[in-house]
């Protein structure tokens, strides 16, 4: 969890940081996401320009990506090398090798590339064949630095979201038909010394069995990471798990920023698994044929989800500190468990409260509102009105789902001056965000 302050810092500036976002004026660049996703109304995918690369040149972009992870030279017996990193006939190339100076820890090489910038939120997908050796193909997000340093060793802790974790040439289908999906929260305690020293990895994930080996061919592999605890996972372009975070020491696990990693790697639990009397890593023949030691990334992309222009309502996801055009009772912007459905914040009403946006500066004519919202408790009858210019209500509609879920009301005919209040109920809070407001 990242400590942020709604007094003094925006929200939206930490989902932004360190992304190139596409300009939406830019029509080349644009390419939608490849999975079905069920984008909420009034908002859009915006390409993360510098988060993605169609891989169309003859080397790597050294503005995107490193050939090397700077913190990390890989886990023995595999050192990654530069050498087996390159881009060609469309594709980024990440190899397998001997390793041209082998030593005690480092017997064998494999490849890795990282990413320079940086997202919190969003849908990353690539386009990848798996390599067809004992070692692993990956597409996956981590933290750069670890977060909340400065509170000390308890509550310092680094993130990771693993898109793809397959081996491509392992002996059963386990490993080398299934896309293998985790959220890991890598946490620190004090052992009894008082050193400080890593805890157990938290950790949830998702699985999905393909027919066909993941060396034979190139499919989709993405993830929406929707907010700090929650993460669907896709393969070829269908949801195929979705991941509630583990949240046991943290609240908001998951809402530092990320970069990408695509890595060619060894894994110690290897042996364990390995059948008897078979090799548990690729032989030096193995690693060296051309033929099967390469996986190929078609491309990688990522987006941002962003209001859509039509959407009338100024701060509509809630992830800047703005209320401007709001009146609140017992009711604030908030971060925590289920206070949002997108990104980091969403509308916090008290039990009791109530919450008013004025509709200043539209033309008369029809509307669509749309917006998603739980109550902390089923069936606490919370509702939404759509106030005219003269007090009278024109549309209501009750809001008793305890998950976040999507509401929608139409409005004929309304003019300039009205206003949207949502009320809670006196026995229970409700959370409302990523609200639209378009003409229709």
């Amino acid at each position: 969890m990242k400590i942020m302050s709604y007094a003094s810092v925006l929200v939206g500036a930490s989902v932004l940081a360190g992304c190139q976002l596409t300009s939406q004026n830019d029509k080349s660049l644009v390419k939608p996401p490849s999975s079905e996703l069920s984008t909420p109304v009034g908002y859009q995918w915006q390409v993360i320009d510098n988060m993605s690369d169609e891989f169309e040149g003859s080397e790597l972009d050294k503005q995107k990506w490193r050939d090397h992870i700077t913190t990390w030279k890989g886990r023995p017996p595999a050192e990654f090398l530069p050498k087996n990193v390159a881009v060609a006939d469309g594709n980024l190339l990440v190899k397998t090798s001997t390793h041209p100076n082998p030593s005690e820890k480092y017997t064998m090489a494999g490849g890795a590339v990282s990413g320079k910038h940086q997202a919190t939120y969003g849908y990353f997908e690539a386009r990848i064949k798996a390599s067809n050796t004992r070692m692993s193909t990956t597409f996956w997000l981590h933290s750069d630095k670890h977060e909340n340093q400065q509170l000390g060793c308890e509550r310092k802790h680094a993130i990771e979201i693993d898109i793809l974790e397959a081996i491509g040439g392992w002996y059963s289908s386990f490993w080398s038909s299934q896309m293998h999906s985790n959220t890991h929260y890598k946490s620190y305690q004090l052992d009894e010394t008082g050193k400080c020293v890593r805890s157990p990895y938290l950790s949830k994930g998702a699985k999905h069995q393909h027919d066909a080996k993941l060396a034979d061919d190139y499919h989709l592999f993405a993830a929406w990471w929707v907010n700090p605890n929650l993460v669907h996972f896709y393969f070829d372009g269908q949801l195929m798990g979705t991941v509630n975070v583990a949240h046991d020491k943290d609240q908001i696990p998951f809402n530092g920023p990320m970069s990408l990693r695509m890595v060619a790697e060894t894994y110690d639990w290897q042996k364990n698994i390995v059948p008897a009397g078979k090799p548990h890593y690729p032989t030096a023949q193995e690693l060296d044929d051309p033929s099967i030691n390469t996986a190929y990334y078609d491309f990688v992309r990522s987006y941002q989800l962003t209001p859509k222009a039509t959407n009338l309502m100024s701060n509509a996801d809630f992830e800047q500190a703005d209320l401007q055009n709001w009146q609140l009772h017992k009711a604030e912007i908030a971060q925590g468990l289920g206070m949002s459905y997108t990104h980091d914040a969403g509308l916090h009403i008290r039990a009791g409260g109530q919450a008013e946006y004025q509709l200043r500066g539209i033309k008369d004519g029809n509307y669509q509102l749309s917006f998603y919202a739980r109550t902390a408790k089923a069936n606490a009858a919370a509702k939404v009105e759509v106030i005219d210019a003269n007090g009278n209500v024109m549309a209501q509609q009750s809001l008793t789902a305890n998950q976040f879920t999507p509401y929608q009301l139409s409005l004929t005919n309304l003019q300039a001056g009205g206003k949207i209040r949502f009320v809670a109920s006196s026995g229970s809070a409700v959370a409302i965000d990523t609200l639209a407001f378009e003409k229709n």
